[in-house]
């Protein structure tokens, strides 16, 4: 796949995000560059395995390449032009749009549905958050979202995620974890598991 680099969408401890361009097509993707060790190695597989549900962002592609002699990852992902839910709870906050009931529901129903489909693998996320959850399409602020494409949101950035052995259910034992949303049991000296996403599910229902 041959791109043009447009603009940094974000930058974190791993690496960052830029918004490209398909020079043929014009299609816009969204291009994840993580330094290739095997922490971001886990996390493109455990991400490329939850693709394809409709409330997962879905990895298009993978390349290696090298930058100033530093082997890279690139991941290359679906572009979410919605933004992130953190963005609308924010403008919820200021009081210019409130959450209706109806559209608390549809928000936490998606969460759970990509949730659901991550257990299923037996994969626990550990950071679920506004700020890791996108929209498709930019949001509107009608009286409420409805179950439409331009409300449907995503979840992204597995750099936490983890696959538990259905033999050992309770085998997480690293502290991974976004402070204010983890489960207390992450932050125990006893090993947990994929339940402790849960909780961060609970943190979110109760702040919408």
């Amino acid at each position: 796949m041959i791109v043009f680099l447009l603009e940094v969408l974000g930058v974190g401890i791993n690496g960052k995000v830029v918004e490209c361009e398909h020079r043929i097509t014009g299609e816009k993707y969204a291009l994840k560059v993580l330094r290739d060790v095997p922490k971001a190695r886990r996390e493109v597989d455990l991400h490329y395995m939850a693709s394809g549900h409709p409330n997962i962002v879905e990895i298009v592609d993978v390349y290696e390449n090298s930058y100033n002699n530093v082997q890279c990852l690139l991941v290359v992902m679906e572009s979410m032009k919605g933004g992130e839910l953190f963005n609308r709870i924010q403008v919820q906050e200021r009081g210019q749009q409130a959450f209706t009931e109806r559209e608390a529901a549809s928000i936490m129903f998606e969460i759970c549905s990509a949730v659901a489909h991550l257990h299923k693998m037996n994969i626990a996320h550990r950071d679920i958050k506004p700020e890791n959850l996108l929209y498709v399409y930019a949001f509107h602020f009608g009286p409420c979202l409805d179950n439409s494409t331009h409300a449907q949101l995503k979840l992204t950035d597995f750099g936490f995620a983890k696959r538990t052995d259905e033999s050992e259910p309770l085998g997480l034992a690293t502290a991974c974890y976004t402070p204010y949303y983890c489960a207390p049991e992450v932050l125990g000296a006893e090993k947990y598991d994929k339940s402790c996403d849960l909780w961060s599910i609970g943190v979110v229902m109760y702040i919408l």
